[in-house]
């Protein structure tokens, strides 16, 4: 409804946020995209309190099954041999259905005292019911999803990162309880 819109558009604004790249509104909740949390988080990677790794993907993909049945050099069979069998366990350490389109794997380590967060999320291929943005595109779906999952966990050890993100999540609770009504 156009009440929900501008209770959305008005929180955006209060809380110095971009609608279009902060915000998804899903089945009534609002959502933080990884967007935001990799932006509030960005000058935590770039003084080294955070290393964010490269995202590593772990769904099945019919292209390195087939390198590894021999469709190419010897050199990259067995490479396609070796990310197979990684992806399949890396799946079922994480509990990834293995009909996901797209599965992504974020891992964020805190330089302090080393602990690396990990967030796992997973999208397409009817693993989850009603995900339109998720089928439409799963990769870039699931990327973001599994960083906003890493990101989240992040506010438990750096508590100026809980400062900058906390009363934006709390306040979302807040709105979503007004656009129910």
């Amino acid at each position: 409804s156009q009440d929900q819109v501008r209770a959305v558009a008005q929180y955006a604004r209060e809380m110095h946020i971009d609608p279009v790249r902060h915000i998804e509104v899903l089945g009534g909740r609002i959502y933080l995209t990884g967007d935001f949390y990799q932006e509030k988080g960005a000058k935590y990677v770039r003084d080294g309190s955070i290393i964010l790794h490269e995202t590593e993907y772990i769904h099945a993909d019919e292209r390195l099954a087939a390198m590894a049945k021999g469709d190419g050099s010897e050199e990259a069979q067995k490479w396609a041999e070796g990310e197979l069998s990684h992806r399949a366990m890396q799946r079922i350490k994480y509990a990834v259905p293995e009909g996901a389109k797209a599965a992504a794997v974020v891992r964020l380590t805190v330089r302090d005292g080393g602990t690396t967060f990990v967030g796992v999320n997973w999208c397409g291929g009817s693993t989850t019911k009603r995900d339109p943005v998720g089928e439409a595109e799963p990769t870039k779906t699931a990327e973001t999803r599994a960083a906003r999952r890493a990101w989240k966990r992040i506010v438990a050890v750096i508590p100026e990162f809980e400062q900058a993100v906390g009363h934006i999540e709390a306040r979302a609770t807040v709105v979503e309880d007004e656009i129910a009504q």
